[in-house]
């Protein structure tokens, strides 16, 4: 084989895989990309979602969903979104991150 073929066939190669990683390189979960402004947000219901729903919120991660979904078992629907703050983990700073993207 020339040096040329070896190159090109390198080249090949490398583009190849490349090309297959590139998907994964451009993917970005929902919850990593910030809101902007102007673009209106569509609220969570906290008294409805599930716990993948629940994460969409930026702030609730898995546990903090199992949490949020626990405290609405055990003591029924949220009245107001401020009841939030009574699940643990959120109090007023982590409730002020949030308020804006859920409802009930």
């Amino acid at each position: 084989m020339k040096s040329t073929q070896i190159y090109s066939f390198l080249l090949a190669a490398v583009l190849a895989l490349v090309c297959q990683a590139a998907p994964v390189w451009a993917a970005k979960p929902v919850q990593e990309l910030p809101a902007q402004a102007g673009v209106l947000m569509e609220k969570i219901n906290i008294n409805t979602a599930d716990n993948t729903a629940l994460q969409q919120i930026r702030g609730v991660g898995p546990k903090m969903a199992e949490r949020i979904i626990a405290y609405r078992n055990e003591t029924g629907r949220f009245q107001k979104p401020e009841e939030l703050i009574n699940v643990t983990g959120i109090g007023p700073a982590k409730y002020e991150r949030l308020k804006d993207q859920i409802t009930v």
